[in-house]
């Protein structure tokens, strides 16, 4: 029996959020959850067979070579990856001899992730949340996984608010072949900041791992949307590329100079003392008290 919860669970509306909040915004693949999403995904494929066989059959071929050109460091076009898992996802639901509505799958996501969901979460995730919402910090989860997963990445960790992609639905309810919102990509990243500016959130904190990720960063430092703002991001796993643009914006992150935090510690420790710590400053920088905007500063 699908969860009155979870029946009544769909794609977040960013004007769904109370406006004028104080927001703290996540990546999930590789940052609050186990990288990567494919293999989330592959697993779903095998414990619950839907769509067509060709479908599935395309969808693993696009896992199977990213994963060998990355590990052979090629360095895969990573937005292209993105928008053809996109659209094999979106295939795949609508394929199959029958075309179910989305409360269907999220059944079936629901009760495989009551199975295999706390494998995928990082073991220094609930713990971030718990420390993002104690300081009345509003977190929400931006995420290139595809929603149906997504809700129930957000609900293992706390999060009620996840933004994920969306494929395309008929006026009944029941899938169509092509993505509506890739939040995977880049662009797409920076639509949901701009979007969030414009009804008065303040992004103040961002956590993410890849270059689609710096959107994030960049709207947590007032660079997109709220453009009052200084607040402070993590960068996890930094690469040389995420580096360099984090160097240019002259940003508070946790590459180079606050990775002397991680230092200190070791494990989960170190990425939850990194946030209270980018957290406070990011209070600090913008005047903010208790998680209210101090309409001085």
């Amino acid at each position: 029996m699908l969860s009155r919860e979870c029946s009544a669970a769909k794609p977040k509306r960013i004007a769904e959020i109370p406006r004028d909040r104080i927001l703290a915004v996540f990546d999930a693949d590789g940052t609050l959850t186990r990288p990567r999403n494919e293999l989330v995904i592959q697993r779903f494929l095998t414990d619950v067979p839907i769509g067509s066989g060709d479908a599935r059959a395309s969808l693993e071929v696009e896992f199977k070579k990213w994963s060998e050109a990355r590990d052979k460091g090629l360095n895969p076009d990573y937005e292209h990856y993105l928008t053809q898992v996109g659209n094999g996802w979106a295939r795949l639901l609508s394929s199959g001899g029958y075309n179910p509505k989305q409360a269907e799958i999220m059944e079936i996501t629901e009760r495989w992730f009551k199975q295999y969901g706390s494998l995928e979460v990082m073991d220094y995730s609930q713990e971030v949340i718990i420390e993002t919402i104690r300081r009345k910090v509003r977190p929400v989860l931006v995420t290139g996984a595809p929603f149906e997963i997504a809700y129930h990445l957000g609900r293992q960790i706390g999060v009620s608010d996840v933004i994920g992609m969306e494929v395309e639905m008929s006026a009944d309810g029941r899938y169509r072949d092509f993505v509506r919102h890739n939040t995977g990509l880049p662009t797409a990243k920076a639509k949901v900041c701009e979007r969030m500016g414009l009804l008065g959130h303040k992004i103040i904190f961002a956590m993410g791992d890849t270059h689609a990720d710096n959107e994030l960063f960049k709207a947590a430092i007032g660079l997109i949307g709220r453009h009052d703002v200084n607040g402070r991001a993590i960068l996890i796993n930094p690469t040389p590329q995420n580096n360099e643009e984090c160097r240019r914006w002259n940003a508070g992150w946790i590459a180079n100079h606050d990775l002397e935090i991680l230092k200190q510690h070791s494990g989960k420790d170190a990425v939850i003392d990194a946030v209270i710590v980018q957290l406070e400053r990011a209070f600090e920088r913008n005047g903010i008290k208790d998680g209210q905007l101090d309409e001085a500063a």
